[in-house]
């Protein structure tokens, strides 16, 4: 059986963004990933500064997230998203879930 996959992406907003605009373009993308075979939930938490960004998603399985990380790279609300977002500090990691407690 095939493991959960979680995606965590470390980010800040990018300079003369404002958290309100970047928070309308992240809702927008919900959309996509509610249509997105495979797709949990997501959360997306910031330290209290607002500096720091981690959006969170959970996928049934690796491949469940390998094919919308394909499909989000051509829709126009993620790539709308990603243009907010500063692309020198984002650091991705795709995880495998071990336990829930």
């Amino acid at each position: 059986m095939e493991s959960t996959a979680v995606d965590l992406v470390h980010f800040k907003i990018a300079r003369g963004v404002d958290e309100e605009t970047f928070l309308k373009a992240s809702d927008n993308v919900q959309s996509f990933l509610n249509r997105s075979r495979g797709f949990v939930h997501r959360e997306l938490v910031r330290t209290p500064d607002g500096l720091n960004w981690v959006d969170i998603v959970k996928w049934r399985s690796r491949a469940d997230a390998d094919q919308a990380a394909k499909i989000a790279a051509k829709d126009p609300n993620c790539m709308t998203l990603f243009g907010l977002i500063d692309k020198s500090s984002v650091k991705t990691h795709r995880m495998e879930l071990t336990r829930t407690y």
